[in-house]
């Protein structure tokens, strides 16, 4: 199917109301455009996702929804909970939007905003609502995470309100709020970056550069027996200093091992390191149950054989 039928596909959905559409015109309904959770990829700005691969999404005939994770769940789980705490500390309201917005003069950008808020002198922005483990607790201090303020600007951008509120909650119990006010010198640039991807890329069926380890693996999946590729001057240099990036790496990694070995004959049996009550590192027990595949196969191999099943990589040597 050709980018053009997919877009009458997609616009013929976004009249209807979400809670009218099943999961597959929802999905078929974001490829009408770039929504705030494409931007950032699309401005290289999203270290989870590509443009190669929103582009990928806008351009599947038949789109499928991602297998929900245990993070995915709860993430739909808490959102209202996290929603309806954010409006009675603030003393707002929020509503849900039930529909896919766009953009008046760029309908190509598209919002599916979580809540709208409404403060009591009237004045009306965005709610977007987060959940995160506490792994992420440092990345939320001071400030919003990249992609989730593009995400939040594109909504603004999209509304045409002028700021939007991240109520994050945090390994399930540090709840936090932080502001994001409409930027319009970032808007413009956003827009302008974002139309020419729907442009020269999406609506032009001409797929973007590769930029990440995953684009390049989804790309060239199998190698070709034989094969040989030329190289240029530049990817010469770029061999040159991969060898030398990678001399580093190994004397570092020595490094590395030779402090750790150092630190864990000081300690023995201890378990733990301490200074001034300050811990400087762990070395505890850890009991886990593997897999026996080798045993099994000797005890098994009938079995073995059964469910053994042939696989196909690519190793990357550099010489």
């Amino acid at each position: 199917m050709d980018a053009l039928k997919l877009q009458n596909r997609a616009q013929q959905l976004l009249s209807k109301s979400t809670l009218e559409m099943s999961t597959e015109e929802w999905l078929v309904a974001r490829q009408a455009g770039i929504g705030g959770s494409d931007a950032s990829a699309v401005l290289g700005l999203n270290p989870f996702k590509s443009p190669l691969a929103v582009y990928n999404e806008k351009m599947d005939p038949n789109p499928q929804p991602t297998e929900p994770n245990d993070k995915m769940r709860w993430g739909n789980i808490l959102e209202t909970p996290i929603a309806e705490h954010y409006a009675e500390l603030n003393n707002v309201k929020i509503r849900r939007v039930n529909k896919i917005l766009q953009h008046k003069k760029e309908p190509w950008m598209l919002g599916n905003l979580d809540r709208i808020i409404t403060r009591p002198d009237g004045n009306t922005g965005v709610l977007e609502v987060k959940t995160a483990g506490g792994f992420y607790a440092r990345t939320w201090e001071t400030e919003v995470p990249t992609y989730y303020y593009v995400q939040c600007q594109h909504y603004l951008a999209v509304t045409g309100y002028q700021w939007a509120d991240i109520a994050v909650l945090i390994d399930g119990h540090d709840f936090r709020t932080h502001l994001v006010v409409r930027d319009e010198e970032f808007i413009e640039m956003m827009i302008e970056n974002m139309r020419d991807f729907w442009e020269g890329n999406v609506l032009a069926g001409k797929e973007p550069e590769p930029t990440t380890a995953e684009d390049i693996k989804n790309l060239f999946p199998h190698a070709t027996d034989g094969a040989t590729a030329i190289a240029t001057p530049q990817i010469a240099d770029v061999h040159k200093a991969l060898v030398e990036a990678k001399r580093r790496s190994k004397e570092a990694a020595e490094e590395v091992k030779a402090h750790e070995a150092q630190i864990k004959a000081f300690m023995g049996d201890a378990d733990t390191c301490l200074l001034d009550g300050h811990t400087l590192a762990t070395w505890k027990n850890v009991n886990s149950n593997r897999f026996d595949s080798k045993a099994f196969a000797v005890d098994h191999p009938e079995l073995y054989a059964e469910y053994k099943r042939a696989s196909q990589s690519r190793r990357f040597l550099v010489k």
